[in-house]
Formats: structure tokens, sequence, C-alpha cells
């Protein structure tokens, strides 16, 4: 596991560069009948069906699976972004915006969940 850490005041966000999900891009599967809705990986990997429904919802639960790792991906990217913003210019949380700070503990949380560590 590589980690580095950018310090802010009473909260750390780490910086991940690993993970233990099969890696990305998913896929969901059009080409299945209308009651199977499949995720599959690279190689035809498959990672999860969402049953036998015809519910829009079973649909979008499987696409937005099929997202998961460029989400994550993508909100990684924008905590150290803006953990980096943060120090680059001296605001170390008090930028007078306390949604900053709440949306970063947010991100960290969303990504902790993800890896399976809270």
């Amino acid at each position: 596991m590589s980690e580095n850490k950018w310090i802010m005041e009473d909260f750390v966000v780490p910086i991940r560069t690993d993970s233990k999900w099969t890696p990305g891009p998913w896929e969901y599967q059009e080409k299945s009948d209308a009651y199977t809705h499949i995720v599959r990986a690279a190689g035809n990997r498959f990672i999860c069906s969402m049953g036998q429904s015809m519910k829009p919802e079973y649909e979008a639960n499987a696409r937005l699976i099929a997202a998961a790792p460029e989400m994550a991906e993508a909100l990684q990217a924008l905590a150290d972004e803006c953990a980096e913003y943060v120090l680059l210019n001296n605001l170390h949380g008090n930028d007078g915006s306390p949604a900053t700070t709440h949306s970063m503990r947010r991100a960290r949380a969303a990504l902790a969940k993800a890896r399976g560590e809270s």
C-alpha cells in the first residue's frame, strides 16, 4: 500500500494509490435480456448481477455500480486537489467556507467506506 498525507488542522486526507476491488473500467452489459442487469470488468470478468426485474432502478443500480471505479478515482483526485489547494493557499480549513471542510470529510468517509475501512 502506498500512502502519503496532507495534514489539515484536525483531519488528515489520505492520498491512496491502491484498492482491493477489481480494477476498472467496469461496464453495464448491454446485451443481456430486459430482466437481467449485469456488470462486468475487462476480459468479461463478472462483477455482479442486480437480479431479475424490469424495474428501472435495477438497471440504474447496475449502471451506478459500473461507474464506481471511475467515481472513486475522481473523488480521490478531487479530495487530493482540495487538500493541496488549502495547504498551498495557507487556508488550513479556515477559508470562510465550512462546507469545504465538511465536503472533504464526506469525500474521505465515502472513500474509506468503499475500501472497507469504516
